[in-house]
């Protein structure tokens, strides 16, 4: 097995993504945390780090359909996120996991009234939370 070099900067991104678990972020939102922090790290070592995150399954990559740029979020601490759906608020970018019997209800359905089998990787729903919704 190949051990991964765990430099600062690996771990400054680690340290904020635990900090805000429920919270979607893109590298921008990453850098102007950092600069609060007094902390640098270098954009080419967070892109890597989030990529390979990503690639792991810690972090949940979606580009929402109002902008061009990539979020990301935690993925549920001890879950395969992979293997449920996901909602996503359009306003604050929260992704709430859905993993109850009423998503499996759910993609049952579709199978059955459609005869489409949904593949869960990436798979989302979009609209607005509870706090967002006012």
């Amino acid at each position: 097995m190949q051990r991964r070099y765990h430099s600062k900067g690996v771990q400054v991104i680690e340290d904020y993504i635990q900090r805000h678990p429920e919270q979607a972020f893109d590298v921008g939102t990453l850098l102007r945390d950092m600069r609060e922090q007094d902390k640098t790290v270098d954009r080419a070592t967070i892109y890597r780090t989030l990529d390979r995150m990503t690639r792991d399954r810690r972090l949940i990559a979606f580009r929402p359909d109002d902008t061009d740029r990539l979020f990301y979020q935690s993925a549920a601490e001890g879950e395969s996120c992979h293997r449920h759906l996901h909602a996503r608020c359009k306003v604050c970018g929260r992704v709430i996991h859905l993993e109850d019997l009423f998503a499996e209800d759910f993609l049952r359905q579709v199978q059955e009234a459609y005869g489409f089998e949904v593949t869960i990787d990436n798979s989302g729903l979009s609209g607005y939370c509870r706090n967002c919704r006012g």
